[in-house]
């Protein structure tokens, strides 16, 4: 079964605009205060600025993870299921490292470590469903060919 390109165009769609309520998410994190700091340190005499810099390399990072992770799952090099795989484990990777600095870090941070879970959990489940799709297809060609 191929997916026709009216599916494709929703499927891109779909995923630009879940692309866009991320940076959504983001900016409005950057507004957050950490919790963790006010314990420490007591309420911020001044009212701080908005995070500008840091929001925006955070969401430059995530315009980057979002192509990278595009690139990998369109790439002719092998079949879907090793390219979600390997995309799978470069999240989890990413993840983990993203995670081990997460306990007083800033909300953008935790939102960072969260897409990157997201993301995980979405190239496993492409994974499955191309792996799937694989033994249901041999089976139906195996009951063919019998």
């Amino acid at each position: 079964m191929r997916l026709t390109d009216r599916q494709i165009r929703v499927g891109v769609g779909l995923a630009i605009l879940a692309l866009a309520g991320c940076f959504v998410a983001l900016i409005v994190t950057g507004t957050v205060e950490s919790r963790a700091y006010f314990r420490k340190f007591g309420p911020p005499l001044p009212a701080r600025p908005y995070p500008m810099g840091a929001v925006t390399f955070s969401c430059a990072l995530l315009l980057v993870e979002a192509f990278v992770l595009w690139r990998m799952l369109i790439a002719a090099w092998s079949t879907l299921r090793v390219r979600a795989l390997v995309a799978c484990a470069a999240s989890f990777v990413a993840a983990l490292v993203v995670g081990m600095n997460l306990m007083h870090a800033p909300p953008r941070v935790s939102y960072h470590f969260l897409w990157l879970l997201c993301v995980t959990a979405l190239t496993l489940i492409t994974f499955l469903v191309s792996a799937g799709n694989l033994v249901v297809e041999r089976l139906a060609h195996d009951r063919g060919s019998g």
